[in-house]
């Protein structure tokens, strides 16, 4: 999951009464260092020896091939072609951003910009992963995961179903980055960077990027639980389960609640391009096999820029995190209040909007509702 927050909370936009109310009462402030240090760093590598010599190369090039990459590039920027400085200087920082720090590119680079990337990346690391949020993080998941547990036992009873999720979820672990070479954090530095929670179905872990650390302080505990539960409930989510699982999904009749327009209203995937996409070879008729039958799975390029992704997994992990925080008895002061924030989302995103997902499934938990003296929702909790 990957977090980008505004500078304020926005109450005038929104009419729901029971948002506006929650929202008036609870607070939310990004840790501004995080961002500075991570600004910092990106001006310091793009300036370092090696990593500028190859990125001021790599523009020459282009420009002397008159490539329209770099044209369009600039335009875009709307940068003065007669200030090279500056023009370079930007360039620097895209190439750290899009380039040097993108996924599955590190060891490509020359050894001297891997222990470039390695020392600097690993120092940033050690200075804002501290000890205290460190212990906090690791407290944390150990009640969400003993919370997740319990839920699941609730739910589902002894069932085979609970015997494959329960294998599943004792297994999962979180990873914190220290260092980039030799760990998973080579294949993609940007995202531990710029993400915060994202669960590894790989390694079974939930990995905790530097955006994660805006939640690393006790008043914000209950919003950690839940999000570490998010993350843990997408190891059985809709996509997963149906390509990983065995037995039947137990949890058909809540996904089919989270659909209806009285709960989230979590749309379905559109499809309409596929069998073009399959026809023209964009995509095998194995992968389009493989896509229909597991529909409410996305990819990272399907369905393609701007069609609807499908909504149904986010707003599952949602509701079972909501489930694992009032479940776990924790104080709920500032539960979510991050969704209050006005976020805008991309067209055809998988997520639903911050104020829907808040009060159609957050502030329907009973409990959770009972604790935060709601008496009126326009949205219904789903249950079994």
């Amino acid at each position: 999951m990957k977090f980008i927050f505004p500078f304020f909370i926005s109450l005038g936009l929104f009419a729901n009464p029971t948002f506006n109310s929650y929202c008036k009462k609870v607070s939310f402030d990004k840790d501004e260092s995080i961002y500075n240090e991570i600004a910092r760093l990106k001006v310091d590598l793009a300036n370092s020896k090696p990593i500028a010599a190859v990125a001021d190369e790599a523009l020459g090039s282009l420009i002397a091939k008159k490539s329209p990459v770099v044209t369009s590039w600039i335009k875009r920027r709307k940068l003065d072609v007669n200030d090279p400085v500056n023009v370079a200087k930007q360039w620097r920082l895209y190439y750290i951003e899009n380039i040097v720090l993108s996924s599955g590119t590190f060891k490509e680079r020359p050894k001297v910009i891997q222990d470039l990337l390695d020392k600097e990346l690993s120092k940033v690391f050690s200075e804002l992963y501290t000890k205290n949020k460190v212990a906090l993080l690791e407290n944390t998941f150990k009640l969400a995961k003993k919370s997740a547990l319990s839920v699941l036992k609730i739910q589902l009873g002894n069932s085979k179903a609970l015997n494959e999720i329960e294998n599943k979820v004792k297994a999962i672990n979180i990873f914190i980055p220290k260092k980039v070479s030799g760990t998973k954090v080579a294949q993609a530095p940007r995202d531990f960077l710029e993400w915060g929670f994202s669960y590894d179905p790989k390694s079974n872990e939930i990995n905790i990027g530097l955006e994660g650390l805006n939640f690393a302080y006790a008043k914000y505990r209950s919003t950690l639980v839940s999000l570490m539960a998010h993350e843990i409930a997408h190891s059985f989510d809709s996509c997963r389960y149906s390509g990983f699982y065995k037995s039947q999904n137990p949890f058909e009749s809540i996904q089919k609640c989270l659909r209806n327009s009285t709960s989230a209203g979590a749309k379905y995937r559109d499809d309409s391009q596929l069998n073009f996409l399959v026809q023209n070879k964009v995509l095998t008729k194995e992968v389009g096999e493989n896509i229909l039958a597991n529909p409410t799975c996305n990819r990272s390029l399907y369905p393609l820029p701007g069609k609807q992704r499908d909504q149904l997994d986010e707003i599952f992990a949602d509701w079972f995190s909501a489930e694992v925080v009032a479940h776990s008895g924790i104080a709920i002061d500032n539960l979510r209040s991050e969704l209050c924030l006005d976020k805008e989302l991309r067209k055809g995103s998988s997520y639903v909007s911050n104020k829907r997902r808040l009060t159609s499934i957050y502030l329907t938990q009973p409990t959770i509702a009972k604790k935060l003296k709601i008496i009126e929702n326009e949205y219904r909790h789903c249950s079994h």
